[in-house]
């Protein structure tokens, strides 16, 4: 998990500020089939804002998009610092 962390902070050129466990996990519905959700909060590089070519939202799943995720699979949804603050 840290590695795809690290891929999409160099990416994106973003810091992740904050991740949490989310979904079935969070809510302690999860089985031994379900996959792992993260949330998140980014902070966009400088340059980024200077442009105002940040993202607002980042999101990930190593799941295939025609199938269900599994139990190895992670998904995660990341939101841009100032989308909370505007």
């Amino acid at each position: 998990m840290l590695d795809t962390i690290k891929y999409y902070e160099d990416k994106y050129n973003v810091k992740i500020l904050y991740l949490v466990e989310f979904g079935s996990t969070l809510y302690g519905t999860n089985t031994p089939d379900s996959d792992t959700d993260y949330k998140g909060i980014f902070l966009p590089s400088k340059e980024s804002c200077f442009l105002n070519t940040q993202n607002k939202h980042i999101s990930y799943t190593s799941g295939k998009s025609n199938s269900k995720n599994g139990t190895d699979d992670i998904d995660f949804e990341l939101w841009s610092l100032q989308y909370w603050c505007v």
